[in-house]
């Protein structure tokens, strides 16, 4: 975030107010400093919408009691800084992703922060919230739209990131493809270049779906190879033996798995 340049402050604010979207906060503007002389803006700061605390002192100017509804600020310190540079641009010097309140999961709840009050209402957001399936029974959507905010805030830490989603015509998922940058590089460095075999550790969770445990790139498929690979993922997994392992039938596993894991059941895949 530090760093980022802007040609304006408004491309800054709605740059902030697209972040905030994605992580479930709404938005407004703070502070603004201005040079004393010729009246220009050289500081501005946009602040999370519960910065601070409301004043419910202050009466009308009759000094009638005023309406007030619940005061929901928490004072939130998160907050983004853009100053001007002598080259009329505007970048990011200070930055806080800190929140001291709960952040909205739901992308319904989300729109309805007052910052995003007027993209809610766009045909782009309309278009949007179509293709992640909000409008669908059952709240297929809700589900899908948690798992690529996970990977657009995956893709802050990882620029390398890829992935890919198929979906159905009515917005909800069919197919979804993902790397994480080191599995790509590995993928050109080791793959490609020195052919090496490679070798995946599955199983199932509590879904019955797969779940990716390790994965090894060997120098060879020899029976010692193969206990080498067992042995260190024993140790990574906390000396914790297997209940099964199911391996193609291949005689160097299979006198691997009964040295290194004597009571594990082998099977063969079908």
């Amino acid at each position: 975030m530090i760093g980022q340049v802007f040609d304006t402050p408004d491309d800054a604010y709605e740059f902030y107010n697209g972040y905030a979207f994605l992580y479930g906060f709404g938005i407004r503007k703070c502070a603004t400093h201005k040079n004393k002389t010729t009246n220009e803006a050289y500081l501005r700061k946009y602040v999370c919408n519960k910065e601070g605390f409301k004043d419910l002192k202050c009466d009308g100017s009759a000094g009638e009691a005023k309406k007030r509804r619940r005061d929901l600020r928490t004072a939130c310190e998160a907050f983004i800084q853009i100053s001007k540079g002598k080259d009329v641009k505007w970048s990011v010097d200070a930055f806080t992703s800190a929140h001291n309140h709960k952040l909205t999961a739901s992308p319904t709840k989300v729109m309805k922060h007052r910052s995003h009050g007027k993209f809610h209402r766009s045909l782009v957001c309309k278009s949007l919230m179509l293709e992640l399936g909000e409008q669908q029974k059952h709240y297929k959507g809700r589900e899908f739209y948690g798992l690529i905010k996970h990977f657009q805030d995956k893709l802050l830490e990882d620029r390398d990131l890829y992935f890919v989603v198929d979906l159905f015509d009515d917005g909800s998922p069919r197919n979804i493809f993902w790397a994480n940058g080191r599995s790509r590089n590995l993928y050109i460095k080791f793959t490609n270049k020195f052919m090496m075999p490679f070798a995946p550790f599955f199983g199932v969770n509590h879904h019955r779906q797969s779940v990716l445990f390790a994965s090894a790139l060997l120098e060879n498929e020899k029976q010692a190879t193969f206990e080498w690979l067992f042995e260190n993922f024993l140790k990574c997994m906390f000396d914790k033996h297997p209940l099964a392992i199911i391996t193609d039938q291949d005689k160097a596993i299979g006198n691997a798995i009964k040295r290194v894991f004597p009571k594990t059941r082998h099977r063969f895949r079908s």
